[in-house]
């Protein structure tokens, strides 16, 4: 594992210096094992559609590993994986034209393009990643919604105790209190329109 997030770390250093991007990479079992496409020979399979689990995703580092079908969840080198990055999530286009790009979830199945392994790294490079059918990732993963909900609600009630801890006057307490839940409410009713505009992925 630490030789597999060594190569991760090399290989996000390298795109942040502006190195080019390489072009970024189904769920029956395959018989043949991912391929590590830094051999010359394996050059004509670069940009081949492979389909694969996402091993792991650091959203807070916007990087991943996917594992391809035919290799063994947990029994692996690091030449079996294909690393993917957040630009290697195919994009879905948004009505005011901007691109929204939904980060990976630990088991969710996807489809990709296998790319080679960049300079020094040993994990080929997912790019065009994409649900496992071939659509473009949902908005939304399920029970997003739910989950954000709880969250709103978890700061509403800090925010509550700071107001009676620090309020005195029943008047500005009561201001306070309903600008608060207000200020939740308005939150929670925007994302549930998004969400029921765009929907949730499926379990």
């Amino acid at each position: 594992m630490n030789r597999l997030l060594l190569s991760a770390s090399k290989s996000t250093a390298a795109s942040l210096c502006g190195k080019p991007a390489t072009p970024l990479a189904s769920s029956a079992p395959r018989l043949l094992a991912a391929r590590h496409f830094s051999d010359a020979s394996d050059a004509d399979d670069a940009g081949a559609e492979m389909v694969g689990t996402v091993k792991m995703y650091f959203r807070n580092k916007s990087y991943g590993f996917i594992v391809p079908d035919g290799v063994d969840m947990e029994n692996h080198e690091a030449k079996d994986l294909f690393f993917v990055h957040y630009d290697g999530i195919k994009p879905r286009e948004l009505e005011d034209g901007k691109l929204w790009r939904t980060p990976l979830m630990r088991g969710q199945r996807v489809k990709f393009k296998a790319g080679p392994a960049r300079e020094g790294t040993d994990s080929g490079n997912a790019t065009d990643v994409r649900a496992e059918d071939g659509s473009v990732l949902p908005m939304f993963h399920p029970g997003y919604l739910d989950r954000y909900t709880k969250g709103r609600k978890a700061i509403l009630g800090a925010e509550v105790w700071d107001i009676f801890t620090t309020s005195s006057d029943p008047e500005e307490l009561e201001t306070k209190l309903v600008a608060a839940y207000e200020k939740a409410k308005d939150a929670v009713d925007k994302k549930t329109a998004m969400v029921e505009k765009h929907g949730e992925g499926k379990v």
